[in-house]
């Protein structure tokens, strides 16, 4: 059985578990806009659809509504894959400010007690996937995915 055998399902999950692994394709399409690529031939379902066949992103088929769907396993793995390149992931604080040639992903939530639960969501620095986050819109920013290339 593929991902795809329930496509409605499998949206509905991306919309409520996917936002990391979205954001990091979104940081693919940027490496290659920056590299004079359009980035119209990364597909956001088939990244994802790639990703979970590949192993770098956890899907329980038999769980659709699963809340460790599409944790990514390996966010450099991951972004490699889409870019041809190697990547190094490193976790920063939020307030750090990415260099030159690095690409933030936040994580946002709306306490303490839920950040330290992992218990949020994933977001560009002022650019999301999600039309409305409660987690970006009544909570704070607690730290950073920093995302270089090797």
């Amino acid at each position: 059985m593929s991902v795809k055998d329930y496509i409605q399902s499998f949206m509905a999950a991306a919309g409520e578990y996917a936002c990391y692994a979205l954001c990091i394709i979104e940081i693919a399409k940027e490496e290659e806009r920056t590299n004079g690529i359009n980035p119209e031939h990364i597909s956001y379902l088939e990244a994802l659809v790639s990703g979970i066949e590949k192993g770098f992103i956890f899907f329980d088929e038999k769980k659709y509504d699963s809340d460790k769907n599409f944790f990514v396993r390996d966010p450099g793995a991951f972004l490699g894959y889409l870019t041809g390149k190697k990547w190094n992931v490193r976790y920063k604080s939020a307030t750090y400010e990415p260099a030159s040639g690095e690409y933030a992903v936040e994580f946002w939530a709306w306490s303490a007690i839920r950040a330290q639960n992992g218990i949020g969501h994933f977001c560009r620095p002022g650019k999301n996937t999600l039309q409305y986050s409660k987690s970006v819109a009544d909570g704070k920013c607690y730290s950073k995915r920093i995302f270089s290339r090797v």
